[in-house]
């Protein structure tokens, strides 16, 4: 056993803490349907982010973020889509809920 391998249970700790923090925000947020204060820059860094951690984990066999890197990654991403559902009429069942469609004033002609 090296020096290192006696502190990988802080790492998994330090996971485990991260994802409870971390799920709870994308929980949260899937609960009030509001995406709002979610960034688009955040997301996407997010993701790209995690993916690198991915990457050098697996490189360097480091368990704690082998774990925690692609469960991160599935919840930016579940946050992604439910922005994009929420945000935009893309996909179906999108609402728009946030830029409601203009309605035309009374005095405007319509057909």
């Amino acid at each position: 056993m090296s020096k290192n391998d006696k502190y990988e249970h802080v790492g998994l700790l330090a996971a485990i803490l991260s994802l409870i923090s971390f799920y709870s925000l994308v929980f949260h947020n899937f609960k009030v349907q509001n995406t709002t204060s979610l960034g688009w820059v955040w997301l996407i860094s997010g993701i790209l982010t995690q993916m690198c951690w991915a990457i050098y984990a697996y490189a360097n066999n480091i368990l704690p973020s082998q774990i925690l890197s692609p469960l991160m990654i599935i919840g930016f991403l579940s946050l992604t889509f439910l922005k994009v559902k929420l945000e935009s009429n893309i996909l179906p069942g999108s609402t728009n809920k946030h830029n409601p469609p203009q309605h035309k004033t009374s005095g405007e002609f319509v057909n």
